[in-house]
């Protein structure tokens, strides 16, 4: 059985469960897990979504704030995304499935 982390993050369809780290992806400026839910699904996380820390002061705001360079960073990401590669030319559908 491999290394298990609790999701933190508030927005998580699964906030609170703890997850199989199948892999760990370096990402742009960010690691990535493979994990493995006890459901058997498999996905990706970003690893600071794992860090109580970061999260627990996480809350809904009345009025959000975004900068600017946020909102390019986020552009660029979701276009590398759309052309099935991330940021760094890997492809990020090659290992699509279930845990096994």
């Amino acid at each position: 059985m491999g290394t298990r982390v609790t999701i933190h993050y508030p927005w998580h369809p699964l906030k609170g469960e703890t997850v199989e780290i199948r892999a760990r992806i370096r990402a742009w400026d960010t690691v990535e897990l493979d994990v493995c839910a006890d459901t058997g699904q498999r996905f990706r996380l970003p690893e600071w979504m794992t860090q109580s820390s970061v999260c627990e002061g996480m809350v809904l705001s009345a009025k959000p704030v975004c900068d600017v360079p946020a909102l390019l960073a986020l552009r660029a990401q979701l276009e590398a995304w759309s052309a099935g590669r991330d940021q760094t030319g890997a492809r990020t559908d090659a290992d699509a499935g279930g845990c096994q």
